[in-house]
């Protein structure tokens, strides 16, 4: 985190969020705006005219304490940085298509509720 994620969002590369137990890091991910060519996407996403190029949020830098690897923080941060990309989607106007359809963010993990 110190040599990659600090760094990247010290540059705005980068947003990166941290989850803290006690003052000691147990999981961070990172964020960072995109775009990918429309040619390379499967014929059955880009569908009618998509914008060239696509805009997208990369996904980076997620690790987890070892000591909390049991505890599904890494699925939580997944489930959050989607949560968060969908946010983005509808306050920036990227679009995101189907990734952000609400049935897609629900639901619970092994019998736990999904962190928020």
């Amino acid at each position: 985190m110190k040599t990659r994620a600090l760094p990247n969002q010290e540059k705005g590369f980068t947003a990166v969020l941290v989850v803290q137990e006690a003052g000691r890091v147990v999981g961070y991910y990172g964020l960072a705006p995109t775009a990918i060519v429309p040619g390379i996407l499967p014929r059955s996403i880009r569908t009618g005219q998509p914008p060239d190029p696509v805009p997208c949020l990369l996904l980076g830098q997620l690790a987890t304490d070892t000591e909390w690897a049991e505890r599904d923080i890494g699925t939580g941060l997944v489930k959050r940085a989607l949560k968060r990309g969908c946010v983005i989607n509808d306050t920036k106007g990227v679009n995101f298509g189907r990734m952000c359809k609400p049935r897609s963010l629900v639901g619970s993990s092994r019998g736990r509720a999904l962190p928020s």
